[in-house]
């Protein structure tokens, strides 16, 4: 059976034994402290905080089907994610929280796994406040229902409201959209006069949301840094994290601006910008795999979105898979016949596998409705490629010339012999005169690229990004 470009490859018995045999020598009951070490796929031991060693696991969880191609390795990787999150919680629970919040926990209120998000939120909230966390009393209000909500009081300032929502289980969806209807609307009620609630801080990871209010009339101003966790929720207003993030990209600072956009994918998976600006970064960090898998997961989740399909394939081209970028060159010129860039390279990719005729094809399509400055991009390739057909031209013509002085001369036909000799010298000589290569402009071939010497440089190009 034939599989699609890029689909991950089934694993052979061996190797397959062998990782489920890794996964279930794994051992799940110990405590762990914080700054937790793990051991990443390159090998390289890393110290995690808390919430980013959660993030981890949780985007393993999300990129399992786009790194394994064996369905029982998938879930296997995705069980042991989950008790490492389980594990992570239980022990930042048992470290760091404080009485009530463990009194939440064991009377299942929350779960300890939620307990112990409660406890981290309310942690970073309160140390960018200089207030005491472990002074908050809470009062269950609300048990049912997508959320549940708390009233929480303390001896010295005005109560606020604690909502908590689990978005996986039968009802996750549901709690889902709940919190996302709800963080909208607290966002909008923020002038109004009327308001009875104003939004402090705010908290999404994949399997939970967490929302802090206090009365509109308290003064209090929210806690931005938290807040803006939720950036692509609000249809009025720019993420800050995401702003900062491109902002980074645009100057050339990938390093900080993926790790910002990993962090907003984990919350929100299906952010296209987000998405295809991280496979940017991870492309000029040279982590072509990572471009990869973001790329992916994008036209995933945004299947008919051609500069998504061209962004994949620039980073095929740059690890040398080429069938399986044209694949996708062709894929995004079938929903998109305009994006100039799609069909630029894949001219570059038809030269590069000797095929003029079709790369002739694809320039006459691409100069309809080029700008002047694609026009010339264009003309340039038009040269080369009429180099390339000159030179080409030159070398059947000294082939043949050559072959029939060889015949002349096994039939003994002098006048023939010297009068192929001499057009084989004379092609020859227009051959070895001709330029030895055929250099595109610097911009169509890259020498510090790994892989074949063409395609685009991944710089920040940020023109699709919505």
């Amino acid at each position: 059976m034939d599989l699609p470009p890029g689909a991950p490859v089934a694993m052979a018995h061996p190797e397959k034994q062998h990782r489920l045999r890794q996964y279930q020598l794994k051992d799940y009951s110990s405590l762990v402290e914080f700054p937790v070490e793990i051991v990443g796929r390159d090998g390289v031991i890393r110290a995690f905080t808390f919430e980013d060693a959660v993030r981890l696991y949780q985007r393993r969880i999300l990129s399992a089907h786009e790194r394994f191609g064996d369905t029982e390795v998938v879930q296997a990787e995705v069980f042991h994610c989950r008790r490492r999150i389980r594990q992570l919680r239980r022990s930042y629970l048992l470290h760091h929280a404080w009485a009530s919040i463990r009194s939440l926990g064991s009377r299942d209120d929350l779960g300890g796994e939620m307990a112990a998000e409660v406890a981290a939120f309310l942690r970073r909230f309160t140390a960018r406040r200089g207030e005491d966390p472990e002074a908050y009393r809470f009062a269950a209000i609300q048990r049912e229902g997508p959320a549940r909500i708390y009233w929480l009081t303390r001896d010295e300032g005005r109560p606020r409201l604690l909502y908590v929502y689990r978005f996986e289980g039968t009802q996750g969806g549901v709690a889902r959209e709940a919190f996302e209807r709800f963080v909208v609307a607290l966002h909008h009620a923020r002038p109004l006069a009327e308001a009875t609630e104003r939004l402090l801080a705010a908290w999404q990871a994949v399997d939970c949301g967490i929302l802090l209010t206090t009365r509109a009339d308290a003064g209090e101003d929210p806690d931005g840094s938290e807040a803006s966790q939720i950036p692509s929720l609000d249809p009025d207003r720019v993420g800050d994290p995401f702003a900062s993030a491109l902002k980074d990209l645009r100057e050339g600072d990938a390093e900080p601006a993926l790790e910002a956009l990993a962090a907003l994918l984990e919350r929100h998976p299906d952010h296209r910008d987000a998405a295809l600006a991280a496979s940017l970064a991870a492309d000029l960090l040279g982590r072509r795999e990572e471009a990869e898998l973001y790329a992916r997961l994008a036209c995933r989740h945004h299947p008919r979105d051609a500069a998504l399909e061209h962004q994949l394939a620039v980073v095929l081209v740059h690890q040398g898979r080429l069938v399986e970028a044209q694949a996708s060159l062709e894929a995004a010129l079938g929903l998109d016949p305009r994006l100039f860039g799609a069909r630029f390279l894949l001219i570059l990719l038809e030269l590069h596998r000797g095929h003029t005729t079709r790369a002739r094809q694809h320039l006459g399509e691409a100069e309809t409705g080029a700008d002047p400055e694609q026009r010339e991009l264009l003309a340039a390739l038009d040269q080369l490629l009429r180099r390339i057909v000159r030179r080409r031209r030159h070398l059947a013509l000294a082939g043949l010339a050559t072959l029939a002085a060889l015949i002349a001369g096994l039939a003994g036909w002098t006048p023939g012999w010297v009068l192929a000799v001499a057009v084989a010298v004379l092609a020859w000589g227009l051959l070895r005169n001709a330029p030895s290569s055929d250099p595109a402009p610097p911009s169509l071939l890259l020498p510090d690229e790994p892989g074949p010497r063409l395609g685009f440089r991944s710089r920040a190009d940020t023109r699709n990004i919505q």
